[in-house]
């Protein structure tokens, strides 16, 4: 075999190389940016079971503005399962629970489970 032709089985064999490393290494870029959401929405349900509904409120909030749409309708029924629980801080004014429910109604209506509530809410969205 000639010289040029060891060196063009060379240079293609380091092409092929190269692209490997490079697939690689977008594969793991993925994995990485996968798992550090599933962590933060891990991090927010922990908030929110703890009764923390305002960080978990921002980490959800965070992860909606830049999910893909099949998650979309999830994060925004756990946005609204967090506007509910913050209603049921008894110190809050029927006004600023109501202005509550309006976001949670606005997110996921089916978050709203008190019958007083939701009947308001229908009727505001007719």
């Amino acid at each position: 075999m000639s010289q040029s032709g060891k060196k063009s089985g060379g240079a293609a064999k380091n092409i092929v190389m190269v692209l490997f490393l490079l697939g690689a290494g977008g594969f793991i870029y993925l994995q990485i940016q996968k798992r550090a959401v599933i962590q933060q929405e891990n991090q927010a349900m922990e908030h929110y079971n703890a009764g923390e509904y305002d960080k978990a409120l921002e980490l959800y909030d965070g992860l909606h503005k830049v999910a893909k749409s099949a998650d979309k309708k999830r994060l925004a029924s756990m946005i609204a399962k967090c506007y509910v629980g913050k209603t049921e801080d008894s110190s809050l004014s029927y006004k600023k629970q109501l202005d509550l429910m309006r976001k949670a109604y606005q997110c996921d209506p089916s978050s709203i489970t008190n019958p007083a509530f939701l009947k308001k809410l229908e009727a505001e969205s007719k």
